[in-house]
């Protein structure tokens, strides 16, 4: 599915949802970012993964 993505429809960037924690998922990426907000202050973090 993620080729689909990547090869024909040109998608640089795909979105994971929390539900999206399988072994599938994560071994397919070498870095991901997660974004934090608090919506008790209008501000959000934008956080680096790099597995190794």
């Amino acid at each position: 599915m993620f080729d689909l993505y990547v090869e024909q429809l040109h998608r640089k960037l795909i979105i994971l949802t929390p539900k999206s924690h399988e072994d599938e998922y994560i071994n397919r990426f070498k870095k991901a970012f997660v974004v934090q907000h608090d919506p008790a202050i209008p501000k959000s973090k934008v956080t680096g993964i790099r597995l190794k």
